[in-house]
C-alpha cells in the first residue's frame, strides 16, 4: 500500500511541477508555495525512511527527488539541511543497487547548485566516483549517463577555478584538475557530441 501510495503521489506532483501555470518557482506563486509546503511536509519529511525501505519504494522516491531539484535546485538547501546530501552521494558509484539515472539527475542537481562546497564534495570522492562511471559506461553504453557527468565535471572544474581565485596557494584546484584528466580523451569526444554543447551555444550571446 505505501508504494501505492507514494506512486499515486509521485505521478500528480511530477504533472503539477511540469504544469508551467501551476508550478514558478522563481515566481513564488500561491500554487507554487503550496507544493512546495506539500513537499515538505508529506515528501521529504519522511525521505530517509523512503530511501532505507524495502524495494521499489527507495527508488520510486529517486526518481520523484530527481524531478522536485530539477524543477527546484533551491531543494537542495533542504536535502542539506535534512543531512541528506551524504547518503545520496553514497549511492553515486559503480555498483550501488540505487546508482541509476535519477541518482545521477540529483547529483547533477547537487553539484551544479553550488551550496556544497568543493572541499565537501572531494570528501565524499566524487571524483574518484566520476572516473569510474565513466570507465564502466561511458565508453560502452553513454547515452543514459553522459550528459550528466558532463555538467557535473564542468560545475566541478568551475568550483575548483573559482577555488584558485580565492585561495591562489590552494594544491585542490590543480589535484582536481589532475584527477580529472584521465577522462580528457572520452571528455572531448562526449562534448562533441552532446546536448550539452548544442545547448550552450544556443545561450551563448553573439
Amino acid at each position: 500500500m505505501r508504494f501505492d501510495a507514494l506512486k499515486a503521489f509521485s505521478d500528480y506532483v511530477t504533472q503539477f511541477m511540469y504544469e508551467e501555470k501551476i508550478y514558478q518557482p522563481l515566481e513564488d506563486t500561491a500554487s507554487t508555495q503550496l507544493l512546495n509546503e506539500l513537499l515538505l511536509r508529506k515528501f521529504l519529511a519522511s525521505y530517509g525512511t523512503i530511501l532505507t525501505a524495502n524495494d521499489p519504494l527507495p527508488l520510486l522516491g529517486l526518481k520523484l527527488l530527481s524531478v522536485i531539484v530539477e524543477r527546484n535546485p533551491a531543494f537542495v538547501l533542504i536535502l542539506k539541511k535534512l543531512g541528506l546530501i551524504g547518503i545520496l552521494f553514497e549511492y553515486f558509484q559503480v555498483g550501488h543497487s540505487k546508482f541509476n539515472a535519477a541518482t545521477l539527475k540529483i547529483v547533477r542537481a547537487i553539484v551544479a547548485s553550488r551550496e556544497i562546497e568543493l572541499e565537501e564534495l572531494l570528501r565524499m570522492q566524487v571524483i574518484d566516483k566520476i572516473n569510474s562511471i565513466m570507465a564502466e559506461f561511458v565508453t560502452s553504453n553513454p547515452e543514459w549517463c553522459s550528459d550528466h557527468l558532463l555538467v557535473i565535471m564542468h560545475e566541478i572544474l568551475h568550483l575548483a577555478a573559482e577555488l584558485k581565485k580565492k585561495k591562489a596557494d590552494s594544491p585542490v584546484p590543480q589535484q582536481v584538475f589532475d584527477s580529472l584528466l584521465v577522462n580528457f580523451s572520452t571528455f572531448c569526444k562526449l562534448l562533441s557530441e552532446s546536448d550539452v554543447v548544442s545547448s550552450c551555444s544556443q545561450s551563448t550571446p553573439t
